[in-house]
């Protein structure tokens, strides 16, 4: 994954290995040769939409980032009472 700019900034200082976080971009896919002259290809995103999903006890957030929403709330069973079917 690629990130620049205050995106880039908040990734290097509030997101860590192992965390959650949602990211919406672009696949780029570049062509290049290795020291054996054989051709490879890698493909990076290049994120375009940042969010950490991590718990709101996590670290303090930085001016202009705001909190993730909270987690969903599932019942205990995994299914309500009121499905339909």
């Amino acid at each position: 994954m690629v990130v620049w700019g205050k995106s880039g900034e908040f990734a290097g200082k509030y997101l860590h290995k192992g965390g959650r976080v949602y990211v919406e971009g672009r696949l780029q896919t570049r062509k290049w040769t290795d020291k054996s002259g054989v051709e490879r290809y890698s493909t990076d995103v290049i994120a375009e939409v940042l969010k950490d999903l991590s718990p709101r006890e996590a670290a303090p957030r930085p001016e202009g980032f705001p909190a993730p929403p909270p987690p969903m709330k599932y019942p205990e069973d995994g299914i309500g009472d009121d499905v339909p079917f």
